[in-house]
């Protein structure tokens, strides 16, 4: 975690605060409060939250092990708007990542968010397919995959 961070299990209680970064995060995208309490409560998910030095949630990322299908899903990532660009993305990211078992991480991202697909470029990920119309207003979706030799 960046200095000035804590890294923290995001919980229940956090549906609100999560709600209301990724509706500032991705304003056509969001997760309503009901899907991301469903994120919460999923068994097996990872939920993890950055909080800044006053308290604040900074950032939060969801990942969902799908172990019949031999992979996991990074079912969001979303980093404050003020907290942007000091390597927390990455950070939640890698986190995430290292609590996940299966080998093989996929995800979907905007095809007009340059910063994400950059971010996760970097931590390894490749282009698999793009998904016409994926998301709200007509734009694409970009699946991406993440295979770690680390894991079996």
């Amino acid at each position: 975690m960046p200095a000035g961070y804590r890294l923290d299990e995001a919980r229940l209680g956090d549906v609100f605060a999560i709600h209301r970064l990724e509706h500032a995060a991705f304003p056509l995208d969001a997760y309503g409060p009901m899907s991301v309490a469903l994120v919460l409560l999923w068994p097996g998910n990872v939920n993890l939250k950055a909080m800044d030095e006053s308290g604040q949630l900074a950032g939060y990322v969801a990942g969902s092990p799908r172990l019949l299908l031999g992979r996991a899903w990074i079912v969001t990532l979303a980093v404050a708007s003020a907290h942007r660009r000091r390597g927390l993305g990455s950070a939640l990211l890698a986190a995430c990542e290292q609590r996940l078992r299966p080998r093989t991480v996929w995800l979907t991202v905007r095809a007009g968010n340059a910063a994400a697909i950059a971010l996760y470029e970097q931590a390894g990920y490749r282009r698999v397919r793009v998904i016409p119309r994926y998301y709200r207003g007509g734009a694409d979706g970009i699946v991406m995959e993440k295979v770690r030799p680390d894991r079996t």
